[in-house]
């Protein structure tokens, strides 16, 4: 299949027309004005196989197509923050696992995941997800939630940013198949390989990136921000616990502030007996104001929270069914060998998916439409510059 050329900055570079196709096809989803949805594509694979750099340029031709901004996330906790703040985003959320260090990590982490893809259909934005070992995290991630996988590898452990593409309805047979067999069915269940030029970092300055909230980034920010956030690991817990122990003490401030309307001591021998200046009983008068108004913000975040977690509890006890399912129905089979391991070769690849469209590829295009879009992007390769994706379908 040929490639598409693409020009970022003073940077030009090709990418796999199928693989462009798919990315087309997400951008609709979150452009259309009708149904309101959100797109989630994974990159997964280990340490050093190119996931950062594959998601640079991900995002680039997803600038382009939607001339959306772009934020890149460390922690689940910030990414959640701004994807409830803001809408119409493309978010990278890379190696999330960086939590999973921290020792309560494992008790939420997967509400954290409910709770940050919920918000991504509200606001409709575009999360690009970085992370190893697809087993280690929930499977409403894995499988339902993205519409596909990238998973990188190291070609003998030279050639790095080779991919191999597994649409959205092979998720879950790639999901049961680890978790029944062990083994990790890449090569039988991918659409097509695909490689990914080494140019993420020469194109990262011109993508105007915000990393963990500070905006127009360059690359060296990258390591930066990773190294504060792999520092402040376990932050969280201990800010929680600051909170609480200083709405308590405001709490007893305001009690005590609040003896002089009983009329048995006035705010002089109170202050006096305290060993305080008046000033400050009286700003302690004044912080139930600020603590009901505090009180009502996080009843509210509480609220959502226990929706969320209500959520979680009911597809945790789906998933927990499925799996005795599963468990019950176990055949057991040999393992294929070296199935970890994808085939870079032609007899090992299943045809190009032009005579047939996913399920959710089929809510936006039909056979006419599919073939339009084919003639676009083979007039956009002639193209200097990839242009928008409205002005593209209206020419």
């Amino acid at each position: 299949m040929s490639d598409i050329r693409i020009t970022v900055g003073d940077c030009e570079f090709g990418i796999d027309m199928r693989f462009y196709k798919k990315l087309v096809l997400m951008c609709k989803r979150v452009t259309q004005k009708s149904p309101a949805l959100d797109a989630c594509l994974e990159n997964e694979g280990l340490e050093g196989s190119g996931k950062t750099s594959a998601s640079y340029i991900e995002a680039a031709i997803i600038k382009q197509l939607t001339s959306r901004p772009i934020s890149l996330f460390f922690k689940t906790s910030s990414c959640i923050k701004f994807a409830r703040e803001t809408e119409n985003q493309i978010i990278i959320l890379d190696e999330p696992a960086i939590e999973s260090l921290s020792n309560d990590a494992n008790t939420t982490i997967g509400k954290d995941f409910l709770r940050l893809t919920t918000t991504m259909r509200k606001k409709r934005h575009f999360l690009i997800l970085n992370f190893t070992k697809f087993w280690k995290f929930p499977e409403f991630l894995v499988v339902d939630r993205a519409l596909g996988m990238v998973h990188l590898y190291n070609k003998d452990e030279r050639i790095i940013g080779k991919f191999s593409y597994i649409k959205k309805n092979k998720l879950e047979a790639l999901w049961n198949a680890y978790k029944k067999e062990g083994i990790r069915k890449y090569h039988k269940l991918k659409s097509f390989n695909g490689f990914f030029p080494h140019v993420g970092e020469k194109i990262f300055n011109d993508l105007d990136i915000s990393i963990e909230g500070h905006p127009h980034c360059v690359l060296s920010d990258y390591d930066k921000y990773k190294d504060e956030a792999i520092a402040g690991i376990g932050d969280n817990t201990k800010d929680k616990k600051k909170d609480k122990n200083l709405e308590k003490l405001d709490d007893l401030r305001y009690q005590i502030a609040m003896l002089t309307k009983t009329g048995k001591i006035n705010q002089v021998e109170l202050a006096t007996h305290l060993k305080i200046n008046g000033a400050r009983l009286r700003e302690w008068m004044h912080l139930r104001d600020t603590y009901e108004k505090d009180m009502e913000v996080k009843a509210k975040a509480k609220e959502e929270e226990e929706e969320d977690n209500k959520l979680a509890e009911e597809r945790e006890a789906r998933e927990k069914q499925l799996e005795k399912e599963r468990e019950n129905k176990r055949i057991n089979k040999p393992k294929d060998e070296d199935d970890d391991i994808p085939e870079d070769s032609e007899e090992d690849e299943e045809p190009d998916e032009e005579n047939g469209l996913e399920e959710w590829e089929k809510e936006f295009v039909n056979d006419e439409e599919a073939r339009k879009e084919t003639q676009v992007a083979m007039e956009i390769t002639q193209a200097p510059r990839v242009r928008s994706l409205t002005r593209d379908l209206e020419a």
